[in-house]
């Protein structure tokens, strides 16, 4: 638990807010492209937990209402939704930002499919 909290401490606070503060005040940060890329995945996780749904039912507590296990679950896979997605969008965020900033001439993750790529 302890290394959890000094993750999201230092990684997320640290790391994201003042990384991609400082990116933002320069000009650094692109952030539709990674904000799709982001819900994409978190949608796809979003999916791997209602794929799982089935085997939930082996863990179902039958002194429990079903619709209050079902709501459980549907509130559960949506935020594995809501957190992937800002967990992904910000790596993507921050990691794209970092990478054109340390080498300008390299090709730009999200202008590869553009016509130029550059």
């Amino acid at each position: 638990m302890v290394a959890s909290l000094a993750m999201f401490i230092l990684f997320v606070l640290c790391g994201y807010g003042l990384g991609l503060f400082f990116l933002l005040r320069q000009g650094w940060v692109i952030w539709k492209q990674p904000l799709i890329a982001g819900s994409i995945v978190g949608f796809l996780m979003f999916l791997d937990e209602v794929n799982n749904w089935p085997l939930m039912w082996l863990s179902y507590d039958t002194a429990e209402p079903s619709s209050a296990f079902i709501f459980g679950k549907i509130v559960s896979s949506l935020a594995v939704f809501i957190g992937s997605s800002v967990w992904y969008s910000l790596s993507y965020m921050a990691a794209e930002c970092l990478t054109r900033k340390a080498f300008p001439e390299h090709l730009q993750i999200w202008k590869l499919w553009s016509n130029t790529g550059i």
